[in-house]
């Protein structure tokens, strides 16, 4: 049937368009990561100092012995430092800083809010710190979902007041609009290259709290956590940067970024 060999064709071209767009991203990234000066020590060495640098929270650290006061209402403040490494934006990573509120008496955690690197503007000859980079501000606390096989909950706190990011056709295996590992990473509205809507310019980190908050995550946990950026920074042509655990979601990350660490403390210094 003539028609159907139409649509397998239409089909294959739709496929060969898609892969070129992702390696023309690809290797725009990878130019833009090779201008950079490359440091002379090794990268397990930077990794490592850059986890200290960004994870450690010295001005916040609590004594094991000394109690911590609670609110009244039962409210803590935690604080949240995630990292997603990239390989093709060194020494740059994507690094999410912020905050939530847990009761501690139902599990309730509420209003998780930060800041999202975006490794992609790292100033040329950077160390990869994170004042080097510009940063994506994510207010909108939009999904909260009981883990109860990992021993925790996820948390997903988005730029705008929508969920909507990623592509949700189901010709780009879209699903949801969000969810990680989605949408081969195009943005939403993209639609298998009918572009039936601007992109909305979305982003979100979504994190793991345990049902022990300050306890370290362990690696079935650590695969959980996620993020995309499909604001103007975060942009390769259609594709967006997103970072996820390929074993757990199917998928790395758009540039191959995937979960390293995650750190939660008590923020001691929050006001009731």
């Amino acid at each position: 049937d003539c028609t159907d060999i139409v649509s397998a064709v239409e089909s294959l071209l739709g496929g060969l368009h898609l892969a070129r767009r992702r390696l023309d991203a690809v290797e725009f990234a990878k130019e833009r990561s090779r201008s950079r000066r490359k440091v002379s020590y090794g990268l397990e060495l930077v990794k490592n100092e850059h986890y200290i640098r960004f994870l450690r929270l010295p001005e916040q650290e609590i004594r094991a012995d000394a109690p911590v006061p609670v609110p009244a209402e039962g409210v803590r403040r935690y604080t949240v430092q995630a990292v997603f490494h990239e390989p093709d934006t060194q020494p740059f990573d994507s690094i999410f800083i912020g905050s939530f509120e847990r009761d501690e008496r139902t599990g309730e955690i509420r209003n998780l809010h930060g800041a999202l690197s975006q490794s992609m503007t790292g100033v040329a000859n950077g160390t990869g710190a994170w004042e080097e980079m510009s940063h994506v501000t994510l207010t909108h606390t939009l999904s909260v979902l009981a883990d109860d096989a990992a021993g925790g909950t996820l948390v997903t706190v988005f730029r705008l007041p929508t969920t909507d990011t990623l592509s949700a056709s189901p010709r780009d295996n879209g699903t949801d609009g969000w969810s990680p590992g989605s949408g081969r990473a195009l943005y939403y509205g993209y639609d298998g290259g009918a572009y039936t809507q601007p992109n909305p310019g979305n982003a979100y980190v979504r994190i793991f709290v345990p049902h022990d908050p300050l306890a370290p995550l362990n690696a079935q946990q650590l695969a959980r956590i996620a993020y995309a950026d499909c604001t103007p920074e975060g942009m390769m042509g259609d594709v967006c940067m997103t970072g996820t655990d390929a074993a757990f979601y199917g998928v790395s990350g758009s540039m191959g970024g995937y979960p390293v660490a995650q750190h939660i403390a008590l923020d001691s210094s929050a006001a009731d």
